[in-house]
């Protein structure tokens, strides 16, 4: 089996088994640069998948075990997806109680190049897209409403964060349609969401005059985080908050935002202003 299909097999597995936690923080620097701090961690589970998935057509196994499924031209390239003129300063395999990544920091010569996807899960391993032998996997999903942007001029900055339309892909059919059927929903997510984090945070170099991001930590913004296993645990103990959930459309920020506010900011924050300006001292 060519290593490209077990590679598009292993991001499938990420996406329905909650392998993944994915925290991207972008500094922005006084003169335009900025430097990404990129985070992957994969839990146990997922390296249980890669060695399934490598011995699949081995006559023999192989005592040492899968290769990871990241290396340093994979990291190279996972940075070339953060626009052009980023490139790879340095990477270091990290472990976080049994999850076990990389965090790999990278070196943007203009910010105002730099495009942040916030579905990046789908694309975790750095390698899901290309293969060593050049054969081309799964498109990226880079849909404009999922591409953070930034434009930097004039001591101020603003990030371009697109929010879903009301054009939703999401059929009314699809949806669930009684609390029975969101409750089966829920008893199944629980099973593969938990473990699973993700953020994007932009960060600052310098003093902040004003701002108009909704949450601010110093010179820390949060466009977004979220803690699914606190996000479960919330649905687990009111499923009537999941049933609200779904119902916000898409495009409705009122109802999003009356509906964000029923959470713990430790389980669930989402920056809903399409463009946050920060103006510097």
């Amino acid at each position: 089996m060519k290593q490209w299909v077990i590679l598009a097999l292993l991001v499938a597995g990420l996406v329905t088994t909650g392998c993944l936690r994915t925290l991207t923080t972008i500094t922005v620097h006084a003169d335009g640069r900025a430097h990404i701090v990129d985070t992957m961690l994969f839990a146990p589970r997922f390296f249980s998948m890669v060695e399934s998935f490598s011995k699949l057509g081995q006559d023999s196994v192989d005592d040492k075990g899968p290769s990871l499924p990241w290396s340093d031209e994979s990291i190279r390239e996972e940075g070339r997806k953060f626009g052009g003129g980023v490139n790879l300063e340095s990477w270091n395999p990290i472990e976080v109680g049994t999850m076990r990544g990389y965090v790999a920091t990278y070196l943007a010569s203009n910010i105002n190049w730099v495009q942040l996807n916030k579905d990046r899960a789908k694309n975790a391993t750095g390698a899901s897209n290309s293969s060593t032998d050049g054969t081309a996997g799964e498109e990226d999903d880079d849909s404009d409403d999922k591409i953070v942007t930034f434009t930097y001029i004039d001591s101020a900055l603003t990030i371009h964060n697109p929010l879903p339309g009301k054009d939703s892909k999401k059929s009314e059919k699809d949806k669930p349609q009684s609390k029975q059927e969101l409750l089966a929903m829920l008893d199944a997510m629980s099973g593969f969401m938990r473990g699973m984090r993700m953020s994007l945070r932009v960060k600052v170099d310098q003093p902040i005059a004003s701002t108009t991001a909704t949450y601010r930590t110093d010179n820390t913004l949060t466009l977004m985080y979220v803690d699914f296993d606190k996000l479960i645990d919330q649905w687990e103990a009111n499923p009537s908050l999941l049933m609200e959930f779904d119902k916000v459309k898409e495009g409705d920020l009122k109802s999003a935002q009356k509906m964000m506010a029923k959470y713990p900011r430790e389980a669930i924050t989402m920056e809903l202003k399409e463009d946050v300006v920060v103006k510097f001292k």
